[in-house]
């Protein structure tokens, strides 16, 4: 079976799904996991399939408005501020990973909630087969 993995997040989103990959793998699966591009190093050191997501997302949640938004300390006054950079990053993103799940052809998306073109993309790839 071809399963696809798609997360969004830090590290600590992302390694459980490295686990997972590696299971499934090791139970004959073809598997891929997709995620921002900065985990390939994780990746590759588990032997995981991976496809990058841009980097931009985890690139502003490391500014002082994203880690600010992020924790709430600032209130809705830091999240307004990152509106004019969260919508094309957004869709640079969902296009990212509609390419990268339609080239793979899964049978099963497997998906982190911050991951919120997965449940769309799943209803989708295997009807172009």
């Amino acid at each position: 079976m071809r399963i696809a993995i798609h997360t969004l997040g830090t590290r600590g989103d992302i390694q459980p799904y490295v686990a997972l990959a590696r299971g499934l793998r090791a139970r004959g699966h073809e598997v891929q996991l997709v995620a921002p591009i900065q985990f390939s190093g994780m990746a590759a050191e588990h032997d995981v399939r991976f496809m990058g997501l841009p980097a931009e997302f985890l690139a502003l949640l490391n500014t002082a408005e994203g880690k600010a938004t992020v924790a709430g300390g600032k209130g809705f006054r830091a999240g307004f501020k990152l509106l004019k950079q969260v919508r094309p990053l957004m869709r640079r993103l969902l296009d990212a990973e509609w390419q990268i799940a339609f080239r793979f052809n899964p049978d099963v998306i497997v998906y982190h909630p911050k991951s919120i073109a997965a449940p769309y993309i799943g209803t989708s790839c295997r009807t172009k087969s």
